[in-house]
């Protein structure tokens, strides 16, 4: 699936690339019947993608109602950093998604009209980091030239921060609290002891301290199938806490020189103790994919540049309780972990995949929260019968199928509400596949359903 380089001269989608990308997907379905559903979605994701590009620019050229921009823009947004994600994953060697971040930005760079220029400067930047995106409202409508102010602003106060580091900044879609996690209830009643109890209340953690000898937890390994709500937990734990967090790439944390990748750990974690000293707080740690930092070490091998690493990585994380510094550690792949590594948390954290009893509370919340849906999150008979359908599937997957069902519920005549059979059809167009726990838990013992190890 080789394509030619991108040439846009202006905003608005290019008919020419977009008709390259459809080619490569139909060429895709030929090679792999198995995922012929998937490209199709895909096309008419991007096809869609297309038709919010070409609305977007033409409502803000002619300055009408600016609600429409307002959609245009946050649709746009979605649907193209979904679309960049999936897309790469069967065409590694475009890096469509960075080469979309550029082009936006470059075209933000040529623009003079102020509210088109904030809002290329928003799609690239939901390209380049889709994890952490600006609310599309605040950079729209606000002052164009306040807005660049701030953007210069931002910019400086980056460089002054750590590269490998990223503040957490919620958005509007992120979780307020424990009250926005479905089940888990193990883990977030340990949350409020022994994280947001002592941080709220100083006073009682030393009492406890001095009583007890209950010290501050140093962290915890979060482990288990992916969208099992490893990530969504840790941000719902920072909104409950109403401490710092940041969340640190690893993927930039490697080098070829000596040392290097050793002396970026410590810069990283020397900020993140000058932010707990200077808040008086504890500062949230999150590490994604930790297995590719904290592998098991190959000591007979001698001590390359990996195991040093490593080495440096143990040296800071038991230092970290002294720093006021919380990490968590999420992995897909525990079994890969440095055993030094792992014996330096507090707590060994399994996630499942939605039991039964999960299953419906998240399909329940999903579907209340849609008119068309009501009736079926209503139906218990229905509900169960959907759950038995999804079982072996992660909640992120669950999610995506209902967006998927609504999607054909609303296609059919008299826009009809979710039904069932929806659900059959959505399983089949998004591709999407049941996890096999047992690639997940340890291979020592098993570990309980929920809680801690």
């Amino acid at each position: 699936m080789k394509l030619n380089s991108v040439s846009r001269v202006n905003f608005g989608y290019d008919k020419k690339y977009s008709r390259q990308i459809k080619n490569s997907l139909e060429k895709e379905k030929i090679k792999n019947p198995k995922i012929s559903a998937t490209c199709d979605y895909l096309i008419e994701t991007n096809h869609c993608g297309d038709f919010f590009e070409d609305l977007l620019e033409k409502s803000m050229r002619s300055g009408k109602d600016p609600r429409v921009s307002f959609f245009a823009l946050s649709v746009l947004r979605d649907l193209r950093v979904f679309f960049a994600t999936y897309y790469d994953f069967f065409n590694s060697n475009f890096v469509h998604r960075e080469r979309m971040a550029k082009i936006y930005a470059d075209e933000a760079e040529r623009e003079t009209n102020p509210y088109l220029k904030n809002a290329k400067m928003l799609l690239s930047k939901s390209l380049s980091d889709a994890g952490h995106i600006a609310e599309a409202h605040n950079v729209v409508y606000q002052d164009a030239d306040l807005k660049s102010q701030e953007v210069s602003e931002n910019k400086v106060s980056k460089s002054e921060e750590n590269s490998l580091l990223t503040k957490y900044i919620p958005s509007e879609s992120s979780p307020k609290g424990f009250s926005d996690v479905v089940g888990l209830d193990d883990i977030k009643l340990r949350f409020r002891e022994e994280i947001i109890t002592p941080v709220l209340n100083p006073e009682q953690a030393k009492i406890d301290f001095l009583e007890y000898g209950i010290k501050p937890p140093r962290g915890f390994i979060f482990y288990g199938p992916p969208g099992c709500g490893k990530t969504f937990i840790t941000k719902a734990l920072a909104a409950e806490s109403k401490l710092e967090m940041y969340s640190m790439d690893v993927s930039k944390i490697g080098s070829s020189y000596v040392n290097k990748t050793a002396n970026n750990l410590e810069e990283a974690f020397k900020f993140l103790k000058d932010r707990a000293r200077n808040s008086q707080k504890p500062v949230l740690l999150f590490m994604d994919e930790v297995d590719s930092l904290a592998a098991k070490r190959n000591f007979s091998s001698g001590q390359g540049e990996d195991e040093k690493a490593v080495s440096t990585l143990l040296k800071l994380v038991e230092a970290a309780r002294d720093n006021n510094i919380i990490i968590i550690a999420a992995t897909n792949r525990f079994n890969d972990l440095d055993e030094a590594f792992k014996a330096r948390f507090d707590g060994q954290v399994y996630f499942p995949l939605p039991d039964n009893e999960a299953r419906i509370a998240l399909l329940k919340a999903q579907l209340s929260s849609r008119k068309k849906g009501v009736n079926l999150a209503n139906s218990n008979e229905e509900l169960q019968k959907l759950s038995d359908m999804l079982s072996g599937f992660s909640n992120r997957s669950i999610v995506f199928i209902v967006d998927e069902a609504s999607k054909i519920a609303r296609r059919k005549l008299f826009r009809s509400d979710i039904s069932f059979e929806d659900f059959a059809q959505a399983i089949e167009k998004t591709g999407l596949q049941k996890s096999n726990e047992k690639d997940y838990k340890k291979t020592d013992y098993n570990p309980r359903k929920l809680g801690f190890n």
